[in-house]
């Protein structure tokens, strides 16, 4: 896939060919030989949600350090179901651009929880009923001041910065940095742990850097 070089901290929209490239790439890589289009089809119809520890690790020293979320927002999820299991307190709504990810949920017994709403569609065109105090940015391709709108004030964000996310956060006046939640380092031995600092940005990609929006705050 050839691709354009970017500047260090710049954020470029992914195109319709690199998008359906990444489609490509991952249906080979879930599967053996054989047509790739006939393994997606095979995996999509076997599919289902995903709970990671780490990322639940992580949420759980958020709501302990920082805050116990009432209601949340998780956009790009695809079949990562882990803000359900980590904010047992909250509503958390779910939404995709992927229809077979939001399927997949929506064939789970877990998904039938009350407290989800699950959503077939882009963020941007996103019209909730009420506002959220937690938005969690784990890998989107979308700015980060689009969630902005549908932010409560004083509700936080948690934005990792492998699409620069957190870098754009860092630049945005209406809201402001509380920290950062470094996960757990095996090799180093070393838990999750949060810091007050705004730390690795630029330098690490997966650490989770929380920022609040300010009230009365100018978007």
């Amino acid at each position: 896939m050839n691709s354009k070089s970017q500047p260090s901290g710049t954020f470029r929209e992914v195109t319709e060919e690199e998008s359906k490239e990444f489609e490509r790439i991952l249906a080979e890589a879930r599967g053996g030989g054989g047509n790739f289009e006939e393994r997606e089809i095979e995996y999509w119809k076997n599919a289902k949600p995903t709970f990671s520890d780490d990322l639940i690790e992580s949420y759980n020293l958020f709501i302990n350090t920082i805050y116990d979320p009432k209601n949340v927002l998780y956009t790009s999820c695809e079949l990562d179901g882990s803000p359900l299991r980590a904010f047992p307190n909250a509503k958390v709504t779910f939404i995709d651009k992927n229809k077979k990810a939001i399927d997949a949920m929506k064939g789970n017994e877990e998904f039938q929880d009350p407290r989800v709403t699950l959503i077939e569609g882009d963020v941007k065109q996103y019209q909730g009923k009420r506002l959220h105090d937690l938005v969690i940015l784990l890998n989107p391709q979308i700015k980060s001041k689009v969630i902005l709108p549908y932010l409560s004030d004083g509700g936080y964000i948690l934005a990792n910065d492998y699409h620069y996310n957190a870098r754009q956060l860092k630049n945005i006046k209406s809201v402001v940095s509380r920290g950062t939640i470094i996960p757990r380092n095996d090799v180093q031995h070393t838990p999750t742990r949060y810091t007050p600092e705004i730390t690795g940005i630029g330098k690490a990609a997966d650490y989770f850097w929380i920022f609040q929006k300010k009230i009365g705050g100018i978007l």
